[in-house]
């Protein structure tokens, strides 16, 4: 590893950006998935809630017609005209032997099979969604007649709940366009602002790298665990300090302690080169 000023500043730059790139995308995936959790919940609750409606507006209308269909089967084996059921509501009956009973003057037919028939052998009530023969779909509520053997069905056309949640799906797409955006800025912001005080020790780090300055670093925005990071830094800091004054005063002491040695030795050595050679080797001789 490069612990040269510049290989230290490559080194913690390189290393900030994917994690600020890593942060931002932990951001966007968090607030992304909770804004899908939120349409798709929107739409199953409103997707519900509308079959509901339709569902009490054919219980209604079956617990109307019920009395009158349980007479006319019982007197006539058909349904009569006052079954007709309003607007584009339909209203059959379906026998336990898989009879099909229609409506004088309805032109559409209920797509009704074993689940009707089921129903009317163990006169219980049921719902489905089914077809008529044009393939519109229908939500269905099958009515048992109790004795006479029957399911009253009542079926209301599910177009108007489709365009509902089509439109409310188109909505949400437009909404997620947008909120693709915003959860980007915001990730970018996130990221950002958690990763301020990492940021700000980084720079500390270069700067002590760069001009050998020992002096601690300020704590900025640091909380927590880059908080503690920063104390014992800058406690690392304190006894490298401590140790380079150290080393300065040996360094101070040993030059002082050298000095008067080498000062006599660097005078006897010019008293002897200053010396005539036949004096000079006779005190060395001597």
């Amino acid at each position: 590893m490069n612990f040269s000023p510049g290989g230290l500043r490559r080194a913690f730059r390189g290393s900030s950006r994917p994690l600020h790139r890593r942060l931002t995308l932990l951001s966007m995936l968090a607030v992304a998935v909770t804004l899908v959790a939120v349409c798709v919940t929107g739409w199953v609750a409103l997707r519900i809630t509308l079959f509901d409606i339709n569902e009490r507006g054919s219980l209604l209308i079956a617990q109307d017609l019920v009395a009158s269909a349980r007479q006319d089967i019982a007197s006539a084996g058909r349904l009569s005209a006052r079954a007709l059921g309003p607007g584009s509501t339909v209203v059959q009956a379906a026998g336990a032997d898989g009879t099909l009973l229609l409506t004088p003057g309805e032109d559409t037919v209920l797509d009704l099979g074993p689940p009707e028939v089921a129903a009317a052998q163990q006169q219980e009530q049921s719902v489905r969604n089914t077809v008529s023969g044009s393939g519109e779909s229908y939500r269905v509520v099958a009515v048992p007649l109790g004795e006479a053997g029957y399911v009253l069905v009542v079926g209301r056309p599910l177009t108007a709940t489709d365009e509902v949640l089509r439109v409310f799906g188109l909505v949400v797409l437009s909404v997620g366009d947008v909120g693709i955006l915003w959860v980007w800025l915001l990730g970018r912001t996130v990221a950002t602002t958690a990763l301020r005080p990492v940021l700000d020790f980084t720079e500390a780090v270069v700067h002590v790298a760069e001009t050998e300055d020992l002096r601690p670093v300020p704590r900025g925005y640091a909380r927590g665990i880059v908080a503690s990071l920063t104390e014992t830094f800058n406690q690392m800091l304190t006894r490298l300090a401590a140790s380079r004054d150290q080393q300065n005063r040996l360094v101070a002491d040993a030059s002082h302690e050298l000095r008067t040695p080498l000062t006599s030795m660097r005078t006897n050595l010019e008293l002897l080169l200053s010396m005539p050679a036949g004096v000079a080797s006779a005190r060395r001789t001597a």
